[in-house]
């Protein structure tokens, strides 16, 4: 049995918007990854390899506080005093 033109139509147009839709998240992909590198050059661009490790592992790799903590062997004012000298460091740099 043939099917119906409307619902011809119907698939045509759920295709043209799934297309659409895949450009779309497929651009936004593209800018997460654009804004991923610049903050990847940024952290970089420390000195200090404390500093840097810190913002890495926060910022670049998303692990927590105490994962940190377990990770470098040092206690959280450490990692807090590091991330806070970086982020000033940053700011006085790219601002």
């Amino acid at each position: 049995m043939p099917k119906s033109e409307s619902s011809s139509n119907r698939s045509e147009e759920l295709n043209v918007l799934i297309i659409d839709k895949s450009e779309q998240l497929y651009r936004e992909i593209q800018e997460l990854y654009q804004e991923r590198d610049e903050l990847v050059q940024v952290i970089e661009s420390l000195d200090d390899p404390v500093e840097n490790i810190i913002m890495r592992l926060l910022y670049i790799d998303g692990l927590s506080w105490s994962q940190i903590q377990a990770q470098l062997r040092c206690g959280r004012g450490t990692i807090h005093r590091a991330r806070e000298s970086a982020l000033k460091k940053i700011s006085n740099k790219w601002n």
